[in-house]
């Protein structure tokens, strides 16, 4: 689908002008990451720290062995202490393997092992900063090092692992094969839902995490009432505090855009018209789709009829009967519904029919053929040119088979 100029959905597009294209579900969620990503200088530098970061450890196979050995150290340690449980699947080795950039879902468990293993980083980081034999990753890694001990980077840090915690389950939902089209659509909207209380109520809780983990890690903590410096000028000064800052131009500002590129690329034309398509599976039960308001327009007529005819009906002392329009006494007989389809002239193409879901999905199938005169009996054969020996009915060998004839007035069937 990729390409600008000759890709398959340009081509589409220029063929047919009203066509309407919609991303995968989960290429949405990658473009709005992306988006993110890209356009906010704080995401951005933190996303450049970390690429600098991954280059100088997995480039080595000597750091990545001693990042491995001092992370065994401190998880026989917290064990020793009881600060972490012993148990089956738990402490697994954890390490920073390089995420790829087309499933931003990878960058989540990266970012998060990173949180999980951040002391060990820096002890390897300090290491190599301690190493006169290569004095180019030296210097390197103490420009690193004193990007991860800044407060900017733990806070981008804990609030990417929270965003990309609500969208990587998200992710992880669109690529199921059996998910289906309801239930991703609910899972969008749920997703939404969470990123929002995040930005309206998850501030302080928020910012309690990050002065927890910058106390555990020596990470100097910045002032909120202090005047934000943005890194070119004292003189000139700010304008803004550094709570303002952090809260309103960082925290606030990631949801908003991860906000708005959800609703652009999940807006509620293409989910409206996902849903439609839904319709048309037969999988889904009608009652189902109804259920989630799938069809507004329609029930909302559908409940103004149905008003209309309740005002309508008077209420009596009566009690409610069963009645069978079929003959003048009201009583319902087999007897007599085999005469009134014995007497049936013809089967009508143009009867409304309702999918039962308590029915087999074959047996349904096979009665809307049976109305729409689709069953592969002699006069149908012999209308699309295929010759047979005998056109006659085969259970009564008298008059010629057909649909009607078959199923209604066959002696055969009549006694079945």
């Amino acid at each position: 689908m990729s390409g600008a100029f000759n890709g398959l959905k340009t081509l589409i597009m220029n063929e047919t002008k009203f066509a309407y294209f919609i991303h995968c579900f989960a290429y949405q969620l990658q473009l709005a990451l992306v988006f993110v990503a890209k356009n906010h200088k704080k995401v951005n530098d933190f996303f450049n720290a970390v690429s600098r970061l991954l280059n100088i450890i997995r480039s080595s196979y000597k750091r990545r062995d001693n990042l491995r050995i001092k992370q065994e150290n401190k998880v026989m340690e917290a064990l020793v202490e009881g600060e972490l449980k012993s148990g089956t699947g738990l402490n697994q080795e954890v390490g920073i393997k390089r995420p790829s950039d087309t499933r931003w879902a990878s960058y989540f468990s990266f970012l998060l092992n990173i949180k999980n293993i951040y002391s060990s980083i820096c002890e390897v980081l300090e290491d190599l900063g301690r190493d006169n034999s290569d004095r180019d990753h030296k210097v390197e890694a103490i420009r690193i090092l004193r990007l991860l001990k800044s407060f900017d980077f733990m806070f981008c840090l804990h609030l990417m692992v929270d965003i990309l915690g609500v969208t990587n389950h998200l992710n992880t939902t669109l690529q199921r094969k059996e998910q289906d089209i309801v239930n991703a659509m609910n899972q969008v909207s749920c997703s939404k839902k969470a990123i929002q209380e995040i930005r309206n109520v998850g501030w302080e809780p928020f910012l309690g995490n990050v002065t927890l983990f910058c106390d555990k890690h020596d990470v100097r903590i910045v002032d909120m009432e202090d005047e934000y410096y943005d890194g070119f000028s004292r003189r000139r000064g700010s304008q803004v505090n550094n709570l303002h800052h952090y809260h309103v131009d960082v925290f606030k500002a990631m949801i908003d855009m991860r906000l708005e590129e959800l609703n652009h690329h999940f807006n509620e034309a293409n989910m409206k018209l996902v849903l439609c398509i839904a319709c048309l599976c037969p999988q889904f039960k009608k009652r189902d789709l109804d259920g989630r308001n799938l069809r507004r327009g329609r029930k909302a007529t559908s409940s103004s009829d149905l008003n209309k005819k309740v005002v309508c009906v008077v209420l009596t002392s009566i009690d409610d009967l069963w009645v069978w329009k079929g003959n003048k006494t009201g009583g319902f007989t087999v007897q007599n519904l085999q005469n009134l389809m014995a007497t049936a002239e013809e089967v009508s193409n143009t009867l409304s029919f309702h999918w039962e879901g308590w029915a087999p999905l074959k047996v349904n199938c096979f009665v809307w053929r049976l109305c729409l005169n689709r069953i592969p009996v002699s006069d149908n054969l012999l209308v699309r040119g295929v010759t047979l020996s005998s056109y006659l009915c085969p259970l009564c060998d008298i008059k010629q088979e057909d649909v009607e004839h078959l199923f209604f007035k066959c002696s055969f069937a009549k006694k079945v």
